[in-house]
């Protein structure tokens, strides 16, 4: 149904109720809205605006003179461009944008400085404006499934930053300036781009908990990675990982490694020292045996195979005919040639499959 005469007069009705109020969702009206009905930008005290799915094409170009607004949604819409006002919200925290048909944000966005929550995803951005880096505020940043090409450096000046999702873009390196946000950014997903490298500066990135890489063409990871002393979750699935540093047993916080549908050959003995890991995913690698010392760590489940039924695995002792070092050995062993990368598709479970499992 569309914003007829009588949803109009069903508007009207409502905004004399809510004058004083300080929250509206259009949905509840259960109109289509192709634009922001007329009396919106009249409700001065609105502190929370919701105008998710109802077919939005544009907002009014007063919608800065909503002074008090502190959260705006505008998730699955229309959109193609924002009104410059929309800078204008001082006293904005949250601002969602989600999954419109956006190619580019306004000018002096940076001007939002009390803005906390910024989410972009599934939008058509090419690039993110220098100043987005004046955001002190800004503790999340989903700017998942754009086009973007490259980040511009001033993105380490979100000193308040703790969740940063990029996944689904075309990134194929970040800028060094990431290192900036050392303690406070805790979750960063990278995967789905097509990353050749990452820069020693996240290393810097000390706070992380969290690191997904996967699907991308990363041939190594930085030595400096095993900086990152809280990182419990490493994932870099799906990429062309030739070796592990030794320094990724320095990560002593990490639960699960994926590693699985790359080229490892081996992995290092000094896994062992990572006596949190539970889970550990090595399918779909080119891996000949594996070290002794890896029945050192705690391990739930160690996947070798996509059609592996159990999470763990009877192994026996063997010698390493190159090195005459003794290797762990089991039916899986030495893998299949890797085969996925030609798709860059996996046919077996995913990690959180493989976690399920644990479980049954």
């Amino acid at each position: 149904m569309s914003f007829t005469a009588k949803a109009r007069l069903q508007w009207k009705s409502s905004c004399q109720q809510v004058k004083a109020k300080t929250h509206v969702d259009l949905r509840a009206f259960g109109f289509i809205f192709f634009s922001l009905p007329p009396g919106v930008i009249h409700l001065r005290q609105l502190c929370q605006l919701i105008l998710n799915d109802v077919s939005l094409a544009e907002l009014p170009k007063e919608i800065g003179s909503l002074s008090n607004l502190r959260v705006l949604e505008v998730r699955e819409n229309l959109l193609k461009i924002l009104p410059d006002s929309i800078v204008q919200l001082s006293k904005l925290e949250s601002l969602d944008i989600g999954s419109n048909v956006l190619e580019q944000l306004p000018g002096n966005l940076g001007h939002l400085q009390s803005l906390k929550e910024l989410w972009l995803d599934a939008n058509e951005l090419h690039e993110l404006p220098a100043d987005i880096g004046q955001l002190k505020r800004l503790q999340c940043l989903d700017v998942s499934d754009n086009k973007l090409t490259f980040l511009p450096k001033e993105i380490g000046d979100l000193e308040a930053l703790t969740n940063f999702e990029l996944s689904t873009n075309q990134l194929e390196q970040i800028p060094a300036t990431i290192g900036k946000l050392n303690q406070r950014l805790l979750i960063l997903k990278i995967n789905s781009n097509s990353l050749i490298q990452l820069p020693d500066e996240l290393g810097l990135c000390s706070g992380l908990t969290e690191l997904i890489l996967t699907e991308n063409a990363l041939s190594e990871l930085p030595p400096t990675i095993g900086n990152l002393k809280n990182l419990s979750n490493l994932n870099v699935d799906r990429n062309q990982l030739a070796f592990l540093p030794v320094q990724i047993a320095d990560c002593e916080s990490l639960g699960m490694l994926s590693l699985r549908d790359n080229r490892l050959t081996q992995i290092p003995s000094e896994l062992s020292k990572l006596k949190h890991l539970h889970v550990l995913d090595l399918s779909g690698n080119r891996l000949l045996n594996l070290p002794c010392t890896l029945l050192e760590c705690n391990l739930k489940a160690i996947w070798l195979a996509e059609n592996q039924a159990q999470p763990m695995l009877k192994f026996q002792t063997d010698i390493d005919a190159n090195t005459g070092e003794k290797v762990l050995t089991c039916y899986l062993l030495p893998q299949q040639q890797f085969s996925s990368a030609s798709n860059g598709k996996s046919n077996g479970k995913n990690l959180a499959d493989r976690l399920i499992c644990l479980f049954v």
